[in-house]
């Protein structure tokens, strides 16, 4: 007997949310327009009222509309880093009200970086890594000062830089939103000296890696990087 995989399925108000979301992002519906009424969205999409109903309660959670009683559903926004910080907010509510907040934004991190360097190694093109070392050295300028806000910056824009070559904006921002989750544990964590000489030796094995096209040592010394810095910012409060 021949077998089948199941076909997955689509919740129907999941797709009323894409195609409003994207006619919304893209500019083609501007902030203070009205949407059309349910019924009016109903009949151009084909679809039953519910659906509709349940999409548009999606978007006023997603901070892009507003349900206005008696009155209809407004755009409140349509640009990107609004929208991402409509997103970093229901991050947090989340994050914060469930356990694994580490573990999940240190995942992704992982995830994104890993998947950058691998990009980096593959394209073997200099300017990237040649950043990477500048960094490098300003790392261990900030470290020989003793000065741990600088140390920080640069710790910060060693991680940015990663994932900044890719040269995808919408993944640095989403980036860029989800580390700001844990960057004041990251900033205290990160003003001892011990921490900082290991973070920069850890970096520094991360760029040899890059710089030597060796995808298994980096993607080990990502990851390595990582889970040591989930164990120390597990007890910073």
């Amino acid at each position: 007997m021949v077998e089948f995989e199941s076909i997955p399925v689509t919740r129907l108000h999941n797709v009323v949310v894409k195609a409003l979301e994207d006619r919304i992002l893209t500019g083609a519906i501007r902030p203070g327009e009205m949407l059309p009424p349910e019924k009016d969205l109903s009949q151009q999409l084909n679809v039953g009222r519910r659906a509709v109903r349940e999409a548009l309660r999606i978007l006023q959670n997603k901070g892009l509309v507003e349900i206005r009683m008696g009155v209809g559903t407004v755009v409140l926004r349509n640009d990107l880093d609004s929208y991402l910080d409509t997103l970093l907010e229901n991050m947090n509510s989340y994050l914060h009200t469930n356990q694994g907040e580490l573990e999940n934004v240190l995942e992704f991190r992982a995830i994104i970086e890993s998947y950058a360097l691998k990009r980096l190694i593959d394209s073997r093109e200099p300017a990237p890594v040649a950043d990477l070392r500048a960094n490098l050295d300003d790392q261990r300028r900030a470290f020989a000062d003793k000065d741990p806000e600088a140390y920080n910056r640069h710790h910060i824009l060693f991680h940015q830089r990663i994932v900044e070559s890719l040269e995808n904006p919408i993944v640095s921002m989403v980036y860029d939103q989800v580390r700001k989750l844990i960057a004041d544990r990251v900033f205290v964590a990160g003003r001892t000296a011990e921490q900082q000489k290991k973070s920069i030796a850890e970096h520094t094995a991360i760029v040899d890696a890059v710089e030597a096209g060796d995808w298994m040592a980096c993607d080990l010394a990502i990851k390595q990087h990582l889970s040591l810095a989930y164990r120390n910012l597990k007890s910073v409060r």
